[in-house]
């Protein structure tokens, strides 16, 4: 037998065997989007969450390095006292009076004490108050006129910054020009440095609703070192004075 008389496919099949298969069918190919689809939205929030945890580990770092930066400053430069810088450059520009001089921002204070302190300033979560764009500069040029003021008022390390230039609220009034034992006295934590904050997130970034943190004021507007509401579902980054950090 040549090769030209081997039977062919259909014939092995017979006449009315199937023919060769072409492709997905229609409704295989939706059963297919339709579990591919249902595995995303199975694995998203699990990669979402672990991202998360890692941007939150990274804040943490963060603010460890600045309380070995407190420390340093206060050991060589203010003889024991804790830096005397803004809560933060909004605040100060929106609480400053003709009876005292702008302070500098916090970042500014213990930039020279820290390695690449513009990035150790900045948690990975908060895409709001580290934004550099045309709508933050509009949105503070708005809050600056509505108290009768513009962003020629600023100092000129406040012209740099992005819309606050740091992650992170600074107790001022607590803190600023105090020795550690003026601080916990005024504090009322009994002397313990494990109980007094030094730093912490200006807010709980990637949540929804607001609710007033504990022992803070919502009346108190005209104090700029009142803790301020924070959302509900979320919680804040807190640094101490013996360097440890929580998470409240």
């Amino acid at each position: 037998m040549t090769v030209s008389q081997l039977p062919t496919c259909s014939q092995w099949r017979g006449s009315d065997g199937p023919g060769p298969r072409q492709g997905l069918t229609l409704i295989e190919l939706l059963v297919v989007i339709v579990i591919i689809g249902l595995l995303v939205g199975l694995l998203l929030p699990a990669v979402q969450s672990i991202r998360e945890a890692a941007r939150r580990t990274t804040c943490k770092s963060n603010l460890k390095q600045i309380g070995i930066a407190v420390q340093i400053f206060m050991d060589r430069k203010s003889k024991g006292k804790f830096p005397d810088a803004a809560v933060l450059p909004s605040e100060e520009l929106e609480f400053f009076t003709a009876d005292r001089p702008i302070k500098p921002s916090i970042a500014s204070v213990l930039g020279p004490f820290i390695e690449s302190s513009r990035e150790v300033f900045h948690c990975p979560s908060d895409n709001v108050y580290f934004r550099k764009s045309p709508e933050a500069i509009a949105e503070l040029e708005t809050e600056l006129a509505a108290i009768g003021r513009s962003l020629n008022d600023r100092p000129p390390e406040y012209k740099d910054l992005s819309y606050e230039g740091t992650s992170y609220e600074y107790p001022a009034r607590r803190l600023a020009n105090k020795t550690r034992n003026e601080a916990l006295l005024y504090r009322g934590t009994a002397g313990a440095s494990s109980k007094l904050w030094v730093l912490y997130e200006f807010e709980a970034f990637h949540t929804v609703g607001f609710n007033l943190f504990p022992n803070s004021d919502d009346n108190a507007f005209n104090d700029p070192d009142a803790t301020r509401p924070i959302p509900s579902e979320g919680a804040r980054n807190f640094l101490y004075f013996d360097g440890h950090v929580d998470n409240l």
